[in-house]
């Protein structure tokens, strides 16, 4: 939950505050941190776990922030961020159906935070050769938006709607157990759930014009 938190916090500050220049040496070094953070959070225990929880979710937030610029400056920004939600998704989707019959098994939850710190110096590798900066947003005439009764409420929705998710993500195995599952059908259920997001994101990116 405080590793979600400080996520949405810190794309929402790094969207407000952070400039969009010098992104290779931004995102490079926030990505060798994340890996970093992985690996302190597998020597760690207590509440050190829930702190670097936190801290990983700071380091996500702003790589999140640097996807989203770039949707947002792209020609068919419909098409990336389904683009985006179906890729990533389908990377969640391989993780979790492969590391629990592979790493976990010999080396425990450990070895899982010791693969994903791994996927981020790979990130890092790729960050170091993508764009440098962004373009600049245009700015309505006057310096301020103004958002009317429809859009808002839109974005509103939204909001809650991932809110939900993200809450049932978050609280899954009580959830599950609660209602009478057994771990392997909680697990089924995630790579299910991960599957149709998979099929949903294809479909976003291929009727997102629509």
């Amino acid at each position: 939950m405080v590793e979600l938190l400080a996520l949405g916090l810190a794309c929402g500050l790094g969207a407000a505050l952070l400039k969009p220049d010098r992104v290779r040496l931004k995102m490079t070094a926030v990505c060798l941190l994340h890996a970093a953070t992985m690996l302190a959070t597998a020597w760690t225990s207590g509440v050190g776990v829930i702190a670097l929880r936190g801290l990983a979710g700071v380091w996500a937030g702003l790589m999140l922030w640097m996807a989203i610029s770039m949707i947002s400056r792209a020609e068919r920004p419909e098409r990336a961020s389904g683009v985006f939600v179906t890729v990533q998704t389908l990377a969640q989707l391989i993780l979790a159906a492969a590391l629990p019959v592979t790493v976990v098994p010999r080396f425990g939850i450990n070895g899982a935070l010791v693969v994903l710190a791994g996927i981020s110096v790979l990130t890092a590798l790729a960050a170091a050769v993508g764009p440098d900066r962004f373009t600049p947003l245009a700015r309505p005439a006057g310096g301020h938006a103004r958002l009317e009764f429809r859009p808002m409420a839109g974005l509103l929705a939204a909001f809650l709607f991932l809110a939900f998710i993200v809450a049932i993500w978050v609280y899954l195995e009580p959830l599950a157990a609660l209602s009478g599952l057994t771990p392997q059908q909680a697990g089924l259920a995630v790579a299910v759930a991960l599957g149709m997001q998979v099929l949903g994101g294809a479909a976003a990116t291929a009727l997102g014009r629509r």
